[in-house]
Parts: C-alpha cells; structure tokens; sequence
C-alpha cells in the first residue's frame, strides 16, 4: 500500500479516475487497507466480494465520504 500510496500522490494519472481495489472486509487484511486507503489520493474505493449492504455501510464507516464500488 506505500508503494500505490507514492504513486497516487507523485500524480500523472491526468484525469483518470483513480480507485484503490482493497481486500475483502472478511480478510485479515481489508479493514487495514481501507485505513490506508482514506489517506491516499484516489477517486473511489473498490470493495471486492460485497455480500450484503452491510458489507458496504462497515466499509462507509471506516472510509467516510469517499465513493465506494462493488
């Protein structure tokens, strides 16, 4: 995640639309990604495996205003 974190902020992405795939909630590792993911210069947030609209309002939880995909 520091590496995608340097590149998102180095910039040259024009006016690509910028989202940050992370790891499922039900992994050891999604809700750390989604932290990191707040502080990162991205347009969206992709939630892979969405089973339920909770698994969508516990991601808004951590990521706050940032538009979210499934």
């Amino acid at each position: 995640m520091k590496t995608l974190a340097k590149a998102l902020k180095d910039g040259g992405y024009g006016t690509r639309f910028k989202v940050i795939r992370i790891n499922g909630l039900d992994t050891e590792w999604g809700a750390d990604d989604a932290r990191a993911a707040v502080d990162m210069e991205c347009d969206a947030i992709l939630l892979p495996k969405v089973g339920s609209p909770a698994d969508l309002d516990a991601l808004a939880e951590i990521t706050g205003d940032i538009p979210l995909g499934r």
